[in-house]
């Protein structure tokens, strides 16, 4: 009897494995798979390089330099080899496509830009997944943290936030809010004091931290914050020295507590 048992019992379990469907992995060893992309398997965050071309620029090259930080915000500086004072600067937060292979940089002021994500490198994008082309690719020279860089000094739109020790917040009278841009170019000054908008040139020293102003130019407009613009004028007048930390910028007299602290809005 247990001669026929046993032939009968292997017949079945062939049959049973005949009619079984095919193997397919479990839902979690997908998603498993499918983490394993640039995001979660490389260190991404970082300061890249890259020299790209210039295009219809006219330039000897496009030096571009992005910090990319686990925060998901960014900052981008791009220098036009060859023509003096062509520096911009931007910054941002950037977000990762569902594959998490590239990313979407949204700057606060300016064009939308994307990026490819590979080991120590960026590649730039014309569009998600269409790449430009030979030749823009940065790679990545050293390691970021969540410290903000230093912020450049000129060709910035700098928010007054500061003045003489008291935080200043635009009143509801206040059109515009307070501001001043350091051109390259000519080495001019520009911008908004509460009630009119000023011009002028400056001298800098940067290695030294050395910082002036000539006499400025206003307009002649009256406004309910016209006591608030003299103030900020003579603090300008009497500034002598700077100092850039992150994204504030203070304007100083000698050892004296900062006359005005400002705040970074980078340019398109």
């Amino acid at each position: 009897m247990k001669r026929v048992l046993f032939p009968l019992l292997t017949g079945a379990l062939c049959s049973a494995a005949l009619l079984l469907p095919p193997f397919s992995p479990a839902p979690a060893l997908l998603a498993q798979d499918n983490a394993h992309n640039s995001r979660n398997a490389l260190d991404w965050p970082g300061v890249y390089r890259g020299v790209i071309p210039c295009g219809a620029a006219q330039c000897e090259g496009i030096e571009m330099f992005v910090t990319l930080r686990q925060n998901l915000t960014y900052q981008q500086e791009i220098r036009y080899l060859g023509k003096a004072g062509q520096v911009f600067n931007q910054a941002g937060t950037f977000v990762w496509n569902p594959a998490g292979s590239e990313i979407t940089l949204k700057p606060n002021r300016g064009e939308t830009s994307y990026f490819k994500v590979g080991e120590n490198q960026l590649i730039l994008l014309n569009s998600p997944g269409k790449p430009k082309g030979e030749g823009y690719r940065l790679q990545k020279i050293a390691s970021a943290t969540d410290t903000t860089p230093d912020a450049s000094l000129t060709n910035t739109y700098w928010k007054l936030t500061e003045l003489r020790g008291k935080p200043i917040t635009p009143g509801a009278e206040q059109k515009r809010e307070i501001h001043l841009i350091l051109q390259t170019q000519n080495n001019r000054v520009q911008g908004f004091a509460g009630c009119n908008r000023f011009q002028g040139e400056y001298a800098l020293e940067e290695k030294n931290g050395r910082l002036r102003f000539s006499p400025l130019m206003t307009t002649k407009m009256a406004c309910p914050a016209l006591a608030l613009e003299t103030e900020f004028l003579k603090a300008l007048e009497m500034a002598d020295s700077f100092s850039v930390k992150g994204d504030t910028l203070s304007l100083n007299k000698g050892r004296m507590a900062p006359l005005a602290k400002f705040q970074a809005v980078y340019l398109r």
